[in-house]
């Protein structure tokens, strides 16, 4: 085998291996569609808000987002007056030991899955923690405190980020 040949094949091999290793380590769906009952939502909520170290709160675009940094995850669940209502997103940290690191969204819906997919996939957004969680697992050492600030949940003040 020509040395190039070799080089490529052993790139490609290792890719392969990570990808394997990264949807194995996959956390399982909550549910086993994203359309769910009213209960199943509100129960959802109840479980997250359990969580001790989950720190939740109101944006301006009616939604309730909860972080949690033990767990790296993020939850949007919709309120009042958000026409996806009643919803759920999620985003969680996936990683193969110190090798691949991602966030995996999903999310639930209970009653209009046309207003749930033109929410859903925007609503997690992209958080400065994100970047964080990933360079935790990776092996870096980040600070993840929050400053207690509101305005860290304010989704269209994306640049404000206080996480961190």
């Amino acid at each position: 085998m020509k040395p190039l040949r070799f080089a490529q094949a052993i790139v490609l091999i290792s890719g392969l291996i990570v990808t394997v290793v990264a949807y194995a380590s996959d956390p399982a769906p909550k549910f086993p569609s994203e359309h769910i009952s009213l209960d199943d939502w509100k129960t959802y909520l109840a479980e997250v808000k359990a969580i001790p170290d989950v720190i939740c709160e109101n944006t301006n675009t009616n939604e309730l987002y909860c972080l949690s940094n033990a767990q790296m995850a993020v939850w949007v669940f919709t309120v009042e007056g958000n026409r996806a209502h009643p919803a759920v997103a999620t985003a969680v940290l996936v990683s193969s030991g110190r090798v691949a690191a991602g966030m995996l969204f999903r999310g639930y819906y209970v009653d209009d899955a046309t207003a749930f997919w033109a929410w859903g996939p925007g609503a997690i957004g992209n958080r400065q923690i994100f970047d964080r969680w990933t360079q935790a697992a990776l092996g870096e050492a980040p600070n993840l405190r929050w400053s207690g600030q509101a305005s860290a949940f304010d989704r269209r003040s994306r640049e404000v980020d206080h996480w961190g």
